[in-house]
């Protein structure tokens, strides 16, 4: 059997999952956030 890791309180999760979230924001969704709004905005 296989034991889990488990966590006193909800806080201590989420202290380990915000950084892995400003991550994700910052090279996935920032980029392509500014994709779309240069392809919007962009004059041909």
């Amino acid at each position: 059997m296989e034991k889990r890791v488990t966590f006193g309180r909800w806080t201590i999760g989420i202290l380990f999952a915000v950084p892995q979230l400003i991550l994700i924001f910052t090279f996935f969704y920032w980029p392509a956030g500014q994709a779309v709004y240069w392809s919007l905005t962009l004059q041909q």
